[in-house]
């Protein structure tokens, strides 16, 4: 299949793809704890100041039961705490360990390197088009 032939959707996902291998490549290289693309899209609702399990599964389009197997493993991990919610009593926040919270700031980094990688190979100019269309407000005016 040529691009041509690939729909918008399609090509929005080789992007986050190839985003995500090269942070995996990089976690690696670096020596720390590879995460599974649930793990890093988790990790990118917490950045995003999401802690709710409930919130990020409707954000990322997955099943609760499916949040919480992805904390329980960062649990186990030592990336993420749970933590009671102060503003309803029968739910819990999944908050960033200290350990969690250096993970995050090295995956950070690591973006920030996969980004310049990408505007050396298509270009900055084009780098910061891309980032400016992708920045723009998608959802339907009120």
């Amino acid at each position: 299949m040529t691009t041509q032939e690939k729909n918008l959707a399609q090509l929005l996902i080789e992007a986050f793809y190839w985003v995500d291998v090269e942070l995996q490549k990089s976690l690696r290289e670096r020596g720390l704890m590879p995460v599974s693309r649930a793990q890093s899209m988790f990790f990118a609702q917490v950045s995003a100041g999401k802690t709710s399990p409930t919130e990020i599964a409707r954000e990322l389009g997955v099943s609760k039961q499916a949040v919480h197997k992805t904390i329980a493993d960062l649990v186990t991990a030592g990336l993420v705490e749970l933590q009671p919610d102060p503003n309803d009593g029968r739910a819990k926040k999944a908050i960033p360990t200290k350990e969690g919270i250096e993970f995050g700031l090295a995956a950070k980094s690591i973006l920030q390197e996969a980004e310049q990688k990408l505007a050396s190979r298509i270009g900055k100019k084009e780098t910061l088009q891309l980032r400016k269309i992708l920045s723009m407000d998608w959802d339907e005016a009120d």
